[in-house]
Order: C-alpha cells, then sequence, then structure tokens
C-alpha cells in the first residue's frame, strides 16, 4: 500500500524498483483520491510524476466522467488519460470508443483514433470513423475518415456519410445540436434517399437542409432545386421545401418521364409516402395520363400554381390554378423528342441503394465492414454503481456490464 499526499494505492503484491521511483501492482489494484477511483489487474506507478500505467481491463470513474480501457496510462496530477485497445469513455448522455484515445478530464477535450463510435444517446444519434477531435464541455466533437453519421428510429435508421462531420451546440434550444456536414454528402434510409455538397441537421425538430446541388429520391420520384428543405413535424404530414429551379420528376418506364418544374414547390408526406405536391410560381408539367389497359397520351401543361394529388406514389390527379395553357397529345410507339422539359436530367445512378452505398466511389482506403443498424445498447453503468462496484468488489478484474462489440451488420 502507497500513501501520498493526493493518492492511496494498494494492491495484493506490489514491488518498489528505487533507480526508477516506480512501484509495480499486481492483482486487485486500487488507486483512489478525491476525483476518481480506478481498478486494474497490473499497474506502474512512478512516484515522483504520478503518472500511473496500467495494462489489462481497467476502469476510472470519477465524478462525472467513466473510463474503460485495456491499456494506457493516467496522469493523477494533470487528469490526463491516453487509453489504447478497444477504450471507452463516458461523460453524460455521450460515449466513445475508439482504439486509441487522448482524453483531458480537467478541460472535456480530447482526440481519437482507429474504429471511432460516438453514441449520443440524448439525440438518439451515433457517428463513427477513424479521426475524431471533441470537446464534452462545449459539446463539439469532428469527424473524418469514413465518417458516418446514423439518426436512428423506431424500426429504421438513416446512415449519412460525408468528407467530415461537425456537432455543435444548437444556441436556439436547450440540450440541441446541429449536425453540419459537407462535402460529398450521401445518405440512405429506407424510404428516403439523397445526395449533396453539404447538409445540416437539427436534433430539436429533425429538420433536415440540403445545399449546393442537392438532389434526393423517395420511391420513384426523383427531387432537385437549389435548396431543399424537410421537416418532421410533431403532427402528420412532414413537408418537403425545394426552393429555387424546383424539379421532380417520375420515372414511369425506361422511355416515359413524368415531370413537375417550377419556381418554388411543396411535397407533404405521409408515413413514407409523398401524396401531394404545391407547384408555386412558373408551373410547368409533363405527365402521362393512363386508362385501365395502357397511357393514352402525352399531357403537357403550364400555370402559373399547380397541384398535384399522388396515389400509390403515381401522378392521380392535376389541379392547375389561374390561367391555364396546355394540350394532350394522344400516344404514339415513340415518345417524342419534346417529352422532356428543359433542364431535364435522370441520375438515377447516383442515388445510394443502401447504408454501405453511401460512401459512393469516394476514394477511402478501407471501407467499414459493419455499421450499427440502430441504437447501441451496451452502455457503461451509472456513475455510482461503477464506484460501488469498485470499492466493494475489488477482486473482480473485469469490465463494468460492457461489450464494446458492434452489432453485425446481417442483424
Amino acid at each position: 500500500k502507497i500513501v501520498d499526499s493526493t493518492n492511496t494505492l494498494n494492491s495484493k503484491t506490489g514491488t518498489y524498483f528505487t533507480r526508477t521511483n516506480e512501484v509495480h501492482f499486481i492483482t486487485n489494484v486500487r488507486l483512489m483520491n478525491d476525483e476518481y477511483t480506478l481498478r486494474t489487474d497490473t499497474l506502474i506507478y512512478n512516484t515522483e510524476t504520478q503518472i500511473a500505467v496500467f495494462e489489462g481491463p481497467t476502469n476510472i470513474v470519477g465524478d462525472s466522467t467513466q473510463i474503460f480501457s485495456n491499456s494506457g496510462w493516467f496522469n493523477t496530477q494533470t487528469n490526463e488519460s491516453e487509453l489504447k485497445r478497444n477504450s471507452t469513455i463516458k461523460r453524460g448522455e455521450t460515449q466513445l470508443q475508439a482504439n486509441f484515445i487522448y482524453y483531458n478530464d480537467d478541460t472535456g477535450e480530447g482526440h481519437a483514433r482507429d474504429q471511432i463510435v460516438i453514441n449520443d444517446y440524448e439525440n438518439q444519434m451515433i457517428i463513427t470513423g477513424n479521426t475524431a477531435r471533441y470537446s464534452d464541455f462545449n459539446r463539439y466533437a469532428m469527424v473524418t475518415d469514413s465518417a458516418v453519421w446514423i439518426q436512428y428510429y423506431e424500426g429504421d435508421s438513416l446512415f449519412l456519410h460525408a468528407d467530415t462531420l461537425y456537432t455543435i451546440p444548437d444556441s436556439t434550444a436547450d440540450k440541441a445540436k446541429m449536425l453540419i456536414t459537407y462535402p460529398n454528402v450521401r445518405f440512405y434510409r429506407s424510404d428516403i434517399q439523397g445526395i449533396c455538397d453539404s447538409l445540416i441537421y437539427y436534433t430539436k425538430d429533425s429538420t433536415i437542409q440540403l445545399y449546393r446541388d442537392p438532389l434526393m429520391w423517395s420511391s420513384e420520384n426523383q427531387l432537385s432545386a437549389d435548396f431543399i428543405e424537410l421537416l418532421n413535424n410533431a403532427e402528420p404530414p412532414n413537408e418537403v421545401y425545394l426552393k429555387n429551379n424546383a424539379f421532380i420528376i417520375q420515372q414511369v418506364d425506361s422511355s416515359k418521364f413524368n415531370q413537375i418544374k417550377g419556381k418554388n414547390m411543396v411535397g407533404l408526406i405521409k408515413g413514407e409516402t409523398l401524396y401531394r405536391i404545391d407547384v408555386n410560381g412558373n408551373g410547368q408539367s409533363i405527365y402521362f395520363p393512363a386508362d385501365e389497359e395502357d397511357y393514352i397520351g402525352i399531357n403537357k401543361a403550364e400555370s402559373s400554381n399547380i397541384i398535384l394529388y399522388l396515389s400509390e406514389n403515381q401522378i392521380n390527379r392535376i389541379t392547375f390554378v389561374g390561367a391555364t395553357t396546355g394540350n394532350l397529345k394522344p400516344m404514339i410507339e415513340i415518345v417524342p423528342a419534346d417529352s422532356k422539359l428543359e433542364s431535364f436530367i435522370w441520375r438515377e445512378e447516383e442515388r445510394p441503394l443502401n447504408r454501405f452505398d453511401i460512401f459512393g466511389n469516394n476514394d477511402i482506403e478501407e471501407l467499414p465492414e459493419t455499421l450499427p443498424s440502430g441504437s447501441i445498447e451496451t452502455i457503461l453503468p451509472d456513475i455510482d454503481t461503477a464506484k460501488e462496484e469498485i470499492l466493494l468488489h475489488p477482486s473482480e478484474d473485469q469490465q463494468l456490464d460492457f461489450e464494446s462489440e458492434l452489432p453485425d451488420k446481417n442483424q
């Protein structure tokens, strides 16, 4: 047992080396002071520097922070730590896992690399990647290198990749955050997919904003504009706003495309289905009406405002508001060249097809083999429980109720 001005350290076996001022502790090692408690199986403590080097499953529990690691060191004077080999830090409602973590408990700042997983339990989101910098006190994190953001919901999750992910506080709501992603954004959810240069997500109301050449798909519909905003309302319907140069294309077959174009549009979504589109300003449309047997012609029309009603993701009815010009041409075998509106581009080949396709053709050295499919339930116990385990059961040298292995991607 060793007691200095701030620390009490004991174990079953200890050896003191006078030349190096080191004490080697083995079996049932406990290090305690006013700030934290530490438990491990093997520890080397320098009485001059007050740095503790540990090897094997180790738990460190402070007033607001919990740490688990298999290897590393901890400076008892500065409260700095370096953790290796699948380590975990939990502070408040945020939990960080990585194969390397540097952390300063006084400042709440650190960096990590290699197989990083950040869980934000309060906002139901996960960020993964291979390089990260973060600040617990400022609630800031930046992740790069195969960075992925996962927003998990009941029964479904949204997966997004970009070169860089930032999370910062949202000053407009208590405990809310903003996620800023750029460039080369690609995202996938079963009911909606998209790409753009940059995207912002607001946790307070789940609003998503897409900037710079945004493009989205929902079922057979391709949506584009200069700016796209998705509003997830507390009460249905949800809304999608297409601002400036709004264009919606719906593929009928390999040669036919229903098209809606206008200055601005508002789409209404119920459940996972887009059921109404309001075109506001400079409305143009081309669609292929059908009877019970086949398509009967090509309808081309222009009106300042247009309302479209969809059923089973197909245009069911169109209402023109204001002065209208247009015509219905009978169907012929060959679709005429003027069956596409100006600026028509069908970009289906860019559409993410699953949660691993969010990486697209980006130059990433090694793609992740697994991604969490939703909430990770394994979480470090609360502070009081962890302290009680260390103080009352010092002979148990295993991690406290925590498994760090991620769910299999096939689950």
